[in-house]
């Protein structure tokens, strides 16, 4: 019974990272179409940032200096590479997005170097019951998870421009001619999906050893968790993710960790088949 209590709580906050950049994900797709691959690089870039910065600069500092510089790498992106091509059929697009992932990845790779690196905990130690540990991070971990998810829902559905984005994610042609700016709503997704993965590497840099690579794990993972959720959705890819992490935790402690991967793999082909639109898109009928 404890191990399973301990996969849960492993589960639990990998979800909550997976879930926080399938936000991302739903961010840019829902006003652009595009699955913008480049997202796992704003989650490492966000937490290397942080983790350099902190040997200079205090870390609430570092912290808005590491999302500030995602922002603005956002915002280049849509308004220099992503814009130009926003006419473009949609593979070109997307292949657009995976160039800006591999490049971002070579240029992580010469600021940061590649070795491994990891961060101070935000707040240390850890609560112990019985056989069970739970690091306080996790707890910091899951805070932020559900910060973050509220203060969306919050602009989304309570501030002017938020519901400018969710009505350019309807229907951007009606929304253009009542006068809303959709390439001012596509910086704001493009920004936003860039401070959520920052958040999202710097929260969990202290339990992992972050590198320029790590990033092309966790934009397949925060893929998947927004597949699962129903792309478009950001509570469902909160959701997804959170099922992920706990799904791939406990394959991990209960089969093999060899296999988790492709375990993964084929439980979202099998949720998909019962239920097409995902989590949140309801069953198939």
């Amino acid at each position: 019974m404890d191990n399973v209590l301990q996969s849960l709580i492993t589960g639990i906050s990998l979800g909550s990272i997976y879930g926080l950049i399938g936000m991302g994900f739903t961010l840019v797709f829902s006003i652009s179409k595009v699955i913008n691959l480049s997202q796992g690089e704003y989650f490492t870039m966000g937490a290397l940032s942080f983790i350099v910065l902190s040997g200079y600069m205090p870390s609430v500092l570092a912290f808005i200096a590491a999302v500030f510089i995602a922002v603005i790498i956002g915002l280049i992106i849509e308004r220099s590479l992503m814009r130009p091509v926003s006419s473009s059929p949609l593979i070109n697009q997307i292949i657009m997005t995976l160039a800006i992932m591999i490049t971002l990845q070579g240029i992580s790779m010469l600021v940061f170097g590649k070795q491994s690196k990891t961060a101070e905990p935000v707040w240390a130690g850890a609560v112990k019951w019985g056989d069970i540990t739970i690091q306080y991070q996790v707890l910091v971990i899951v805070a932020v998870m559900v910060l973050i998810n509220g203060g969306l829902y919050y602009f989304l559905h309570k501030t002017y421009y938020g519901k400018a984005f969710r009505a350019c994610s309807s229907n951007p042609e009606s929304v253009r001619l009542a006068g809303i700016r959709v390439n001012q709503m596509r910086m704001i997704a493009f920004g936003l999906s860039g401070a959520i993965g920052a958040i999202s590497g710097v929260v969990i840099a202290p339990l992992l050893l972050m590198n320029y690579t790590l990033g092309l794990v966790f934009v397949v993972k925060g893929l998947v968790a927004s597949i699962l959720g129903g792309l478009g959705s950001p509570v469902g890819a909160l959701l997804g993710g959170l099922l992920l992490g706990i799904f791939e935790s406990n394959m991990a402690g209960f089969v093999s960790s060899e296999y988790k991967d492709v375990m993964t793999l084929v439980f979202l082909l099998l949720l998909l088949i019962i239920m097409p639109k995902g989590l949140v898109g309801g069953f198939k009928r």
